[in-house]
């Protein structure tokens, strides 16, 4: 059974390991405004997840109160702005939070963890978490779920992003591999990594409160390994298989093995 000093420790690995990769993440998104979203592993598989929360978003009314927990260097921040939406960033690693404010400098970007949200109850009409609960320990998953159904109001929703342990991409085996090596060496552990099920998901926001549970799943495991075997390989196969992968990714019963999971659910009430 893990313990409390375990599950902190999980929590500042994961804060210490964003810190160091502001710089890089910033680059990175830089490449996606030049329209490079084929030029990595990392920008395809956001490619795939944005391509799920920009029409979400579009959805909201103008001016809506949306909260993004763990918004990294403030990309879907800037996103949530030009569609004229009322956006909060919440952010604990320092490095990311400042990156963040540079390039929002008129929003509100406060230091906060998504198991303590430091807002009122029924504050926001949306919730964003974009690769942030994939970096926890589960019993703060479960705290996660609780904060941000708290801070919504009646009738808003939480999108979320989490990673599937059956994941066609093997990112299961790399990952406890990798943990391995690191033991065997005796240098630092990377950051930890929670997997979940579609099933999993679904009955524990159900239990905490939440309402109309979608999940979807997108990027299948053929083109992740291509861009981990060599990237050239892997723009060669996004650029082949990009549709076909939609297509499949899709269909239910894909979903438990998509390299991304993603759900929304909604809390019970009236819509904002």
């Amino acid at each position: 059974m893990t313990g409390h000093n375990e599950i902190e420790d999980i929590r500042q690995r994961a804060v210490d390991e964003h810190n160091q990769q502001a710089g890089l993440f910033e680059a990175l998104y830089k490449q996606t405004e030049a329209g490079g979203y084929y030029a990595s592993a990392f920008l395809y598989g956001r490619k795939k997840i944005d391509d799920l929360l920009s029409p979400w978003l579009r959805s909201l009314p103008k001016g809506a109160q949306v909260l993004d927990v763990g918004c990294g260097t403030g990309e879907q921040v800037r996103l949530m702005r030009e569609l004229g939406l009322d956006v909060v960033g919440l952010e604990p690693a320092p490095a990311m939070r400042r990156k963040a404010i540079e390039n929002n400098p008129e929003t509100e970007i406060v230091d906060g963890s998504i198991t303590e949200i430091p807002f009122d109850d029924d504050s926001f009409d949306a919730v964003v978490s974009i690769e942030v609960l994939r970096y926890l320990h589960h019993a703060d998953v479960e705290k996660a779920y609780k904060e941000m159904l708290r801070v919504l109001k009646p009738g808003g929703e939480v999108f979320v992003t989490l990673v599937n342990l059956l994941a066609t991409d093997g990112f299961f085996v790399f990952h406890n591999l990798k943990r391995a090596a690191h033991r065997l060496a005796g240098t630092p552990r990377p950051a930890h990594c929670d997997f979940v099920t579609p099933r999993r998901v679904r009955d524990e926001l159900t239990r905490l409160g939440a309402d109309d549970v979608r999940l979807f799943g997108r990027l299948l495991g053929p083109i992740r390994i291509g861009y981990k075997l060599n990237e050239s390989v892997g723009r060669q196969l996004a650029g082949l298989l990009n549709q076909f992968d939609d297509n499949v990714s899709r269909m239910a019963w894909t979903r438990p093995f998509a390299g991304h999971l993603v759900a929304i659910a909604a809390k019970p009430g009236a819509g904002a």
